[in-house]
Formats: structure tokens, sequence, C-alpha cells
């Protein structure tokens, strides 16, 4: 006869995985997007996004994680949650763009180094900027079974990158932009950003760059306009 220890581990277990949706855990995983995700405009995505302006910081970062989520917030933070965001540093004016991933998954834990998307003159890889495993702990060791992680990812993409998605944007075709996260055991992980959510978050840094009154580098008229939304 099982311990009870043993039986109440299981129980918790299982009702951890039936409750939490996960990435698979071999293989590379093809996250879907949601016809909602799909339908939404530029403009959805420029009137949600954040701006963080904290005096005592030396950068203003304008995102777009707010816009849309695929999990359910009030319970856990989603499977499969990316989004873009700009760095403005206020001393000098540049900026940079990040793409965001968040993952929740089954063990063991996965080793993401660099990142696979396709350019403007073809296919890239680039190396991660943050690859942070989060707060997680497994209480089962001793029941052999796979605990559940997750995953913070980053990476930059050059503004002319940026804008060149922007450009594929279309009202009425659905289509969306694709990178891998690349795991050293071989569990690679796929994802996409839409083009209205870069356009979107395009506009949202221009409309902070005009409200601020604050030059921001490379100027905007040096890249291909936004396709009107």
């Amino acid at each position: 006869m099982r311990p009870a220890r043993f039986i109440v581990g299981l129980l918790l277990v299982s009702l951890s995985q039936a409750s939490i949706p996960l990435a698979a855990s071999a293989g590379t995983t093809e996250p879907k997007l949601s016809k909602k995700l799909l339908a939404m405009t530029p403009e959805a995505f420029r009137s949600t996004a954040t701006v963080k302006d904290d005096a005592l910081e030396f950068e203003t970062i304008i995102s777009t994680e707010p816009s849309f989520s695929s999990g359910r917030k009030n319970e856990y933070r989603a499977r499969d949650d990316s989004y873009v965001q700009a760095i403005l540093n206020k001393e000098n004016g540049e900026i940079r763009y990040e793409v965001r991933q968040f993952i929740r998954y089954l063990g063991p834990r996965r080793d993401y180094k660099r990142v696979h998307y396709i350019a403007s003159d073809g296919l890239r890889h680039a190396d991660l900027s943050i690859a942070r495993h989060g707060a997680d702990t497994c209480a089962y060791t001793d029941l052999n079974a796979e605990c559940v992680f997750t995953k913070d990812l980053a990476f930059d993409l050059p503004e002319a990158e940026l804008r060149a998605i922007a450009a594929t944007y279309r009202p009425d075709t659905v289509n969306a932009w694709s990178f891998r996260f690349k795991d050293v055991s071989g569990a690679d992980y796929s994802s996409s950003i839409v083009p209205a959510e870069v356009v979107g978050l395009l506009q949202a840094v221009d409309d902070y760059r005009k409200r601020s009154g604050k030059a921001v580098l490379p100027a905007s008229a040096s890249l291909p306009p936004l396709p009107i939304s």
C-alpha cells in the first residue's frame, strides 16, 4: 500500500498539471494564436500600451504587455505571453527594442541561449538578453514527478527590423512574425508577434515623443513609414 504522503503528492502534481496551461515538455513547441489576438488592430495595442517613466530611473519603458494575454489573468500568468517594448535612454535619446517572452512548462529545467528569427535579409540568430528562471520550487523530487517551471526570455531587435515587420500589417490579412528560442537539450520553443502589435508600439513611442518633447534616436524619418491602420 502506498504511503499517504506519496498519494497526496501525486494528487497535487496531477491537479497542478490539469489547471495550468503548459508548454510541451519535448521537441519544438508551436503555440497557436487566438482569433481575438489576430483580430486586434494597431489602435488596440497603441491605446493599451503602458508608459513607465520614473523620475528616479534613466530609462522610460513603453510596453504592449497588458494589451493581450492568452492566460487567465486572475489565476496564472499566461503559458505563452509574448510582447514587445521600447526602452528609451533619457540621457542620450537612444532607443532600443526588445521582444519579451514568458513560458510555463513541465520540467526538467530548460536552458535557452539564443533565438532564431526571420529578418528582412533572411534567417538570423541572436543571443538572449534575458534568460531568467522563475522563482519556482519543486516539492516532488522524491516522487519522480515532473515539476512546473517558468522562464522569462528576451532579445533585442533593431528598429529597422521592427519597422519591416510593421510594414507587413494589412487589416484584412492574418499573419504573424515568428521566432524560435533554442534550448541546449532540444526543447525549442516557438512563438510569434502579430504585426498590428508592432505598429501599435511604434505609434505609442511616437505619441510619447510628441507629448514629452524628447528627441528619440534614430530619427523615425530615416526609417520606413508606418502602415496606415
